[in-house]
Parts: structure tokens; C-alpha cells; sequence
């Protein structure tokens, strides 16, 4: 084998691991591709999940009026049946 086959040999060997890295690479950022697509899909879901919560909030605070409303009149009620 003289230096000139061991040169193109070598050169061949570099060139398949040349292939092999960017192939590793183009792997991994299509790999981060799909889990910066995952992490904004959480995303909005958490968005709408926080909007859904905040919401009920809202609901619940209002049944609480309604609730304590209501309990107000059922006591103003009891009192005015007592006196009587």
C-alpha cells in the first residue's frame, strides 16, 4: 500500500465520519425541533387551562355571593317568623 492509497483511504474514512456527525446533528436539531413544537403545544394548553380556571373562579366567587345572599334573606326570614 503506498502513501497515496493510504492518503485516499484515509481521506474516505474522514468523509464517512464527516457524513456520519452532520447526519447525527441534522438528527438532533430535527429532535429539538419537535420538542420546542411540544413544549409550545403545552404551552397553549396551559393557557387555556389557566383561562379555564380563572373562570371558575369567577363562577365560584359569584355562587358565593348568591350563596350568601340567599343565606341572608333565609336568615332574615327565620328571625322575622321568630319574632312573630
Amino acid at each position: 500500500m503506498t502513501n497515496e492509497d493510504i492518503k485516499v483511504l484515509l481521506n474516505n474514512q474522514l468523509k464517512s465520519i464527516e457524513k456520519v456527525i452532520i447526519e447525527g446533528f441534522e438528527k438532533q436539531n430535527e429532535r429539538m425541533v419537535a420538542l420546542e413544537a411540544g413544549f409550545e403545544c403545552n404551552q397553549e394548553r396551559f393557557d387555556v387551562l389557566e383561562e379555564h380556571v380563572v373562570s371558575l373562579v369567577e363562577d365560584m366567587n359569584e355562587i358565593k355571593k348568591k350563596y350568601i345572599g340567599l343565606e341572608n334573606a333565609v336568615l332574615e326570614h327565620n328571625g322575622e317568623i321568630s319574632k312573630r
